[in-house]
């Protein structure tokens, strides 16, 4: 049950750990207001409290009142939860519109991503440099994300393992005769 803390009389004080503090914090500022009185000093030296009142009063809240919200809070709760999960498959669709699932398979020849970095002390512009390197060749598949490969100038010692979002499939040029 829900009680509403309101001025009134002190027959309905409950007890709790917030009404000792604020018992205690009213003391304290009771304390320093008459030590203050005492000593004739204008300045604060202690800590004075003097909003807090040191008996809260309670009013009891329906019981059917109190069931009432609760239903409504379940209701809101339910709502907020179905457009969440509404808007996230939305999301997901959105975003997943324009996704390929790329295989490759051992054998198949791919272009790799480059990575090139601008250096104008070495007269490298990145904007200009290629942006695959190839062909490779899929020489053993890891994972459904992660490939061997090896390129194809003969030398079996320059392997690497690459993503598959650093792949694409190679097409070689068709040249008219």
């Amino acid at each position: 049950m829900l009680s509403r803390s309101v001025s009134g009389s002190d027959d309905s004080r409950v007890p709790s750990p917030q009404n000792d503090h604020i018992e205690l914090l009213s003391a304290i500022g009771r304390f320093s207001l008459e030590s203050q009185r005492r000593s004739g000093s204008s300045e604060a030296k202690f800590l004075t409290v003097s909003s807090l009142s040191p008996v809260k009063t309670v009013e009891r809240i329906d019981p059917q009142l109190w069931a009432d919200r609760l239903k409504r809070l379940d209701l809101l709760r339910d709502l907020v939860t179905r457009h969440i999960d509404s808007a996230r498959e939305k999301q997901s669709r959105d975003y997943n519109k324009k996704h390929r699932d790329i295989r490759f398979f051992v054998g198949d020849q791919v272009l790799r991503k480059t990575r090139f970095l601008s250096d104008a002390s070495k007269n490298i512009a990145k904007k200009i440099r290629p942006d695959y390197d190839g062909p490779y060749t899929i020489t053993s598949v890891l994972s459904d994300n992660t490939y061997v490969v090896r390129k194809n100038d003969g030398d079996d010692r320059r392997k690497a393992k690459v993503a598959v979002s650093d792949l694409k499939r190679y097409l070689p040029s068709r040249q008219k005769t």
